[in-house]
């Protein structure tokens, strides 16, 4: 159930408590109060990185469930992809709106407040450029264009428009609302030679990959290592 329903934290914590006894108390008598030798904290931390590699629940069903958004994006056609579609729009090509409404909404939009999550790990391999977003979505480096250079976007006349509507047959066409000053000059260069290494656009559609896996494949147990170590990091 943990690979299709968000675990509430009322259950997760009860089947923590269960765990926690188990391993402080084994057999013992429970009235019986044992000193803990470990941190539960410790007790989730990776063998590799010297714990003893128990799941952590919340971290594991968010993964679960998260290889349902990897779907949502990479399959082009499915029943389910095709209904929630249709029930709640897109907000990009890749993704639906956030689930808004009151009732009946409670499983996606528990699942859909993980893309971040997701997309944060995430780069895109363009190919035609009909399904990325030009300025917001990471496709030209490590960072968003829009994160990288904030000032030019400010000025663009076409924030929401995909890489595809932002080429012709003459390369890209960008359009700004005033000229560039003399320092904003010097930004579009760097801008402009970043761009340069995507000169040209192919016939097939963009495609997601995974940022943790080498082929760019998620998988439930790469996107648990990677928030279970993200989640150690911070807890120190």
């Amino acid at each position: 159930m943990m690979s299709v329903y968000p675990m509430p934290a009322s259950v997760r914590d009860r089947l923590d408590a269960i765990r926690r006894n188990f391993l402080w108390q084994g057999n013992c008598d429970p009235n019986k109060h044992k000193f803990h030798l470990v941190k539960w904290n410790e007790v989730l931390v990776s063998k590799k990185e010297g714990g003893l590699g128990t799941r952590n629940l919340k971290i594991q069903n968010h993964s679960l469930l998260m290889k349902w958004l990897w779907r949502f994006a990479s399959q082009e056609q499915s029943l389910w992809k095709d209904t929630i579609k249709a029930r709640y729009g897109m907000e990009t090509r890749w993704i639906s709106n956030i689930a808004t409404q009151p009732y009946g909404t409670g499983v996606w939009r528990t699942i859909r407040n993980l893309w971040p999550k997701l997309i944060n790990k995430c780069t895109i391999k363009i190919g035609d450029g009909g399904k990325t977003l030009f300025w917001e979505e990471v496709w030209a480096g490590q960072a968003s264009l829009k994160a990288s250079f904030p000032e030019l976007f400010s000025l663009s006349l076409q924030k929401v428009a995909n890489v595809k509507e932002m080429r012709d047959a003459q390369g890209w066409n960008l359009k700004f609302r005033r000229p560039l000053n003399d320092w904003e000059v010097n930004r579009m260069v760097e801008f402009l030679n970043i761009l340069e290494r995507y000169k040209e656009l192919s016939n097939r559609e963009d495609k997601l990959l995974w940022a943790p896996d080498t082929q760019g494949r998620f998988s439930v147990g790469t996107a648990y290592r990677n928030s279970q170590r993200t989640h150690t990091q911070s807890s120190y």
